[in-house]
């Protein structure tokens, strides 16, 4: 695994690359002072909407160079136990959920959460979670370790619960090795409770628009995530957009030159964009968005059967063989392309026994998508029904400016 930062019109964009394949495009500008998903800020309500079960809160300060970042939306649901009380120049802290999107302001909570490389602590969350992607034995381990530790003691007297991310899933062997590690969780667990406690302690005395907590950038965050054996700075990058020196890297960083067609990057990145993605079975994938969801049609295509013509076994052998290697490359767009929504899938006609083995696939794909995603079921027509949670840009919006025109 490896991250190349470069320059496309005078922005960073970073590349998440696996044996030179592109998986992820994403912004790597991280310039100081600017806002990030993530971000805690102490806000004032502007003004109370019931009718839509919700209110905009005032974030910055009347001048602030964030004007558009001015007001954010933040759904009563999202409060924790405020959202009876609340009326116009209640003050509170808030969390940024995502960024303004066109004419839409940014999405805030009240539900506000500290992430780490093992775990995620909250007051909006309740006792202790263990992430869905780890299987049911692992699952039962860490909730009994993290549960009977003093670590939970104490974010039950915060308020505070804890999810146990997928990476931590390595600590729940019960070999010395294992048995030392878990304290690496436990340890971060303690440090984001005391984090969070003091955060808002801290929001009482603070005025309106103080950054109370400042999220690691996305660059940042994919270098912790993924863990890349190097990361790649192409001299086009713009170094003043970007700080490196503050996050730990594991493998080694150094400079390049013309990464984007060395490595290939710029191909991939016009494969990404293309409406037809070409499998090396032949076959192809034809992809279309609409305002609800996004199609995917897998065709044939150049593929062949190998073995006897008119051979009924041999070509529903084939025609899984093809949907196998499409439904690997669906989530790879579906990732490369930041795709969300309800995603429907037309593959080849197949016997059932092998649509219960397709369906296997999807599922184990769906689980190890970074971003939450899943498999539904096969519908009534056979489409492959998929969701995936919508997070950050799509890849046209990063690559492509106003005009229509590839950066």
């Amino acid at each position: 695994m490896r991250i190349v930062i470069a320059a496309e019109n005078g922005k960073n964009l970073g590349f998440l690359l696996d044996n030179s394949r592109l998986l992820e495009v994403f912004p790597a500008d991280d310039a100081p002072g600017t806002f990030h998903v993530g971000d805690i800020i102490l806000g004032r309500v502007r003004d109370v909407v019931p009718s839509l079960k919700a209110c905009f809160v005032n974030i910055t300060m009347s001048g602030d160079k964030h004007a558009d970042m001015a007001a954010g939306f933040l759904p009563f649901y999202d409060c924790v136990g405020v959202n009876a009380v609340m009326k116009p120049e209640t003050v509170l802290p808030v969390q940024i959920t995502a960024m303004p999107s066109g004419s839409k302001p940014c999405r805030l909570s009240a539900k506000l959460n500290i992430a780490g490389k093992y775990c995620v602590v909250g007051n909006g969350i309740s006792g202790v979670s263990i992430s869905r992607k780890l299987d049911n034995i692992v699952s039962s381990s860490l909730k009994d370790i993290v549960s009977s530790s003093k670590e939970a003691g104490s974010l039950k007297a915060h308020g505070f619960g804890v999810i146990v991310r997928t990476n931590a899933g390595r600590f729940a062997t019960a070999d010395a090795e294992g048995s030392e590690n878990i304290e690496i969780l436990l340890g971060e667990i303690s440090e984001l409770d005391s984090q969070l406690a003091e955060i808002i302690a801290d929001s009482r005395t603070r005025v309106q628009g103080t950054v109370l907590y400042s999220s690691p950038g996305l660059l940042a965050q994919k270098i912790m995530n993924n863990e890349p054996e190097e990361v790649l700075i192409d001299e086009s990058a713009v170094n003043n957009c970007f700080d490196l020196h503050n996050i730990s890297i594991q493998g080694e960083t150094r400079k390049v030159a013309g990464s984007m067609a060395v490595m290939g990057i710029k191909r991939q990145l016009d494969e990404g964009l293309a409406r037809r993605v070409w499998l090396k079975s032949g076959a192809y994938l034809v992809i279309d968005h609409t305002e609800s969801l996004t199609a995917v049609d897998v065709n044939s295509g150049k593929a062949v059967i190998k073995g006897r013509r008119n051979d009924d076994a041999v070509a529903a052998k084939m025609a899984y063989d093809v949907n196998k290697e499409a439904a690997y490359e669906v989530f790879r767009q579906m990732r490369l392309r930041n795709i969300s929504g309800m995603i429907l899938v037309d593959f080849i006609n197949m016997d059932s026994e092998y649509t219960d083995k397709l369906s296997a696939i999807l599922n184990s794909l769906a689980d190890k998508d970074p971003v939450h995603a899943g498999f539904v079921d096969f519908t009534g027509l056979g489409l492959a029904e998929i969701t995936r949670k919508k997070e950050g840009q799509r890849l046209e919006e990063l690559i492509v400016d106003t005009a229509g025109a590839k950066l």
